[in-house]
């Protein structure tokens, strides 16, 4: 299927990052192609992500789901031992032909899905079975990353304690969303980076279950905070792989009666 771009404006400001990108990783292929390394595997690691970013950014969800799996077989082959064997090999080179084609669509305004489902599919054919990845060291990560925050709800009374400004903060994160621990995660230290005094009265899930992943795609917390509210906004709006948020402010009292 083939449609015209609608935010034309957009893309034709991204189009010079696609085409770095693009020039970026047909560097990349040349450099695999006489050997890999750690380094090597991690730029193509960046560039499928940016890729992914740009992606988001337009809400091409079928390039959003390409470059997920393409980032997801780099990272099968860094952190999970996936040989990078002739099809692998041979795919990432395709790769690079195949965003080649993809940006002159681009420049055309043209977004064409099936091409990029059907290529999606052969990444996808090359990834190894989940069940196989529980060792990855990402994932280790995944398990402690609220408890590296420090993160932690105050109590009622403490949540009451002194001066600040009420939100309610409610996010959905995209539907092909990774790793969404982490996503919640840079969320919130977005929020604790620009004020360290940043309390957090209640969230739901609860804490315990954002911990253990035991969550769909939908988060929402009541913050008290020095911020304004287009300065909490900013956080959500800066961070990528969410589909939509919604931040309310509170009186006091009504934050109390929440």
């Amino acid at each position: 299927m083939v449609v015209e771009v609608s935010d034309t404006e957009k893309l034709e400001q991204l189009l010079g990052e696609f085409q770095e990108l693009v020039e970026q990783l047909d560097v990349q292929i040349s450099f695999i192609r006489s050997g890999c390394c750690l380094e090597i595997l991690s730029e193509f690691h960046r560039i499928y992500f940016s890729f992914k970013v740009l992606a988001s950014t337009l809400k091409f969800d079928a390039m959003i789901s390409l470059f997920q799996a393409l980032d997801t077989l780099i990272i099968d082959a860094i952190n999970d031992g996936r040989r990078l064997d002739q099809p692998v090999l041979d795919l990432l080179e395709e790769s690079s032909h195949f965003m080649k084609k993809v940006l002159q669509d681009l420049q055309k305004g043209l977004y064409q899905t099936r091409n990029i489902f059907d290529f999606s599919k052969k990444v996808e054919h090359l990834l190894l079975p989940p069940h196989t990845r529980h060792n990855s060291p990402i994932m280790m990560q995944q398990r402690d990353i609220f408890l590296e925050l420090g993160f932690g709800i105050d109590s009622p009374e403490e949540f009451r304690k002194g001066d600040g400004n009420y939100f309610e903060c409610q996010v959905v994160l995209e539907k092909n969303v990774r790793f969404k621990k982490t996503r919640i995660f840079v969320v919130l230290r977005g929020l604790t980076q620009k004020d360290p005094g940043i309390k957090f009265g209640r969230i739901i899930p609860p804490l315990s279950d954002l911990i253990a992943e035991r969550f769909d795609r939908q988060v929402k917390f009541l913050v008290k905070s020095k911020l304004t509210l287009p300065e909490i906004t900013s956080v959500f709006e800066n961070t990528i792989e969410i589909e939509q948020h919604k931040i309310q402010q509170f009186t006091p009292d009504q934050a109390v009666d929440i």
